[in-house]
């Protein structure tokens, strides 16, 4: 008689201080009703009954498909853990989670992910003093449901402390230990080998973005490693690192200065993602390089760009004109065709914001070294050296 009476109507029914879990089962049916809205809300003291409650409530299901794999990924951080908004963001577009939209920045698309996902009370908030969103994290039992939900969808999985790693089939693997080395895992020794195959992807994460990253637990890289992303402080770049034959794309959110030199045997080569703090860029001796995309955000903070020994590369990167911090240009012995289209030519108006701008190129066996302002747009001073 009751579910007849609902059965057009909009609801709420509040179930207080629920103890059996048989009234669940009882009423779930007859009354849910989605199509208007309608909504069961309980309190109760057990837990299993609040589990059984969300569980039951196709809580992940109901969730857009682009909030999905945001969700899921929030729940490999430990237990009460506070996710920064920012570093949140940067991870999700670092996954491509974050779907493109004309006009809109990923970071902003990936901002009203989080808005929804909060407003749906998958996620827990922490403002600062201004009442701004700062922070946030997992209901404890939330990110249980997650859990066992990322694991079914092979999704990912985390083990903390010396629990034991299963060889499961999932596609990101979260260990988080308080010994500071990923071997302090009971089980990792004998997985090491099993992740070496099949891992393409890693992220390491510190706990704070001011803690020391203990790198080089991992003395040999995996063979079909292509991406690589560090978050927190870097006493020294891993050994490792340099050995990666097909490393594709790397993430260093607290990086200030990179220098890559003969380390890339593409064409074309994109810096899209996670180098904010970056102040100085070096990259050196590309022998297929002929082109570089630098995506407009990624390096706000970039003082100088120094490009050398790219002998077929025939333009400025695409994107420098975004880099409106950027005070110095070096280009050393690059081609003739760069050089005129940085004095003269297509590449001549992106440069004018940077204030000095060092060439060094040779003509007809002569060594030869130039300096422009480029807010000028007018030749300081220019040397010859006779070879």
């Amino acid at each position: 008689m009751l579910s007849t009476y609902l059965k057009s109507k909009r609801y709420l029914v509040v179930l207080d201080d629920v103890w059996d879990i048989k009234l669940l089962q009882e009423i779930r049916i007859p009354l849910l009703n989605r199509h208007h809205g309608s909504r069961i809300m309980l309190t109760t003291r057990k837990k299993d009954i609040a589990y059984y409650s969300f569980e039951h409530g196709n809580f992940f299901n109901n969730l857009p498909n682009r909030l999905k794999p945001c969700f899921l990924y929030c729940a490999l951080f430990p237990e009460d853990y506070l996710i920064k908004r920012k570093r949140l963001i940067r991870l999700w577009i670092a996954e491509g989670f974050v779907e493109p939209i004309d006009g809109v920045t990923p970071e902003e698309v990936a901002e009203s992910y989080l808005v929804e996902l909060i407003v749906r009370s998958m996620l827990q908030v922490e403002k600062n003093e201004a009442g701004r969103l700062r922070a946030c994290k997992m209901h404890d039992l939330v990110r249980e449901l997650a859990l066992s939900t990322s694991k079914k969808e092979k999704f990912g999985a985390a083990y903390v402390g010396r629990e034991i790693v299963d060889k499961a089939d999932f596609s990101r693997l979260s260990i988080q230990t308080t010994e500071r080395e990923i071997n302090s895992c009971t089980g990792m020794s004998e997985l090491h080998s099993f992740l070496l195959e099949l891992l393409c992807s890693l992220y390491l994460m510190a706990s704070d973005e001011e803690e020391f990253l203990r790198v080089n637990a991992l003395r040999s890289p995996p063979p079909d490693l292509q991406n690589v992303q560090l978050d927190g402080k870097l006493e020294r770049v891993p050994l490792w690192l340099g050995s990666l034959q097909n490393l594709t794309r790397m993430s260093l959110p607290n990086l200030e200065r990179l220098m890559l030199s003969n380390a890339y045997v593409g064409e074309k080569l994109c810096f899209s993602r996670g180098f904010i703090k970056l102040k100085h860029l070096v990259l050196g001796y590309f022998p297929l390089l002929n082109g570089i995309v630098i995506e407009k955000g990624v390096m706000p903070n970039l003082r100088g760009l120094d490009i050398a020994c790219c002998l077929e590369l025939q333009a400025l990167p695409q994107g420098i004109e975004f880099l409106a911090s950027l005070e110095r240009l070096n280009l050393y012995s690059v081609p003739m065709q760069l050089v005129e289209s940085v004095k003269g030519g297509m590449d001549h108006p992106r440069v004018q914001h940077i204030p000095e701008i060092n060439l060094s190129y040779k003509i007809q066996n002569r060594q030869c070294h130039e300096r422009l302002s480029g807010i000028h747009s007018r030749r300081r001073y220019a040397y010859f050296i006779l070879a």
